[in-house]
């Protein structure tokens, strides 16, 4: 995040979630100069965190070793934008990128937060429909 934040002015970061790693978590936070960058947000609830999803440009997924990851699937439904190191089981969606290398995962994030923010309105989906058509997936 810190070599993302040096090449964007003004981003701000939310991580969410809960678990037994929140005070490493902050101190390295705290230690990269990223507190006032980065907000931990906690746990929320599965509604709170497709709404989350829906307001953000862009979702990072930054685990190499954990296999396909169902988050992911559920940004890119909400209409953010994924990059992750992991590939979907099937065909990645047009807003799904896979990248090899932290560096690579760092020059997409930098490209696409340079690009301007595409055009709100009736493009974005409802969380509702968000829900049905993930429900859909799963018969």
């Amino acid at each position: 995040m810190r070599r993302i934040s040096q090449e964007i002015p003004g981003l701000k970061v939310t991580l969410a979630g809960k678990g037994p790693e929140e005070k490493e978590i902050l101190f390295a936070i705290r230690k990269a100069g990223l507190k006032e960058t980065i907000t931990l947000c906690g746990e929320l609830s599965q509604q709170e965190l497709y709404v989350a999803m829906q307001s953000s440009r862009l979702f990072l997924h930054t685990s190499s070793y954990e296999g396909y990851g169902m988050v992911c699937l559920e940004a890119s439904y909400a209409g953010a934008t994924v990059i992750s190191f992991t590939r979907p089981m099937e065909t990645l969606s047009p807003n799904w990128h896979v990248v090899k290398t932290p560096d690579e995962m760092v020059r997409m994030a930098v490209s696409f937060l340079r690009q301007p923010r595409p055009a709100t309105g009736g493009d974005w989906k409802h969380i509702d429909d968000c829900a049905v058509e993930f429900a859909e997936l799963f018969p």
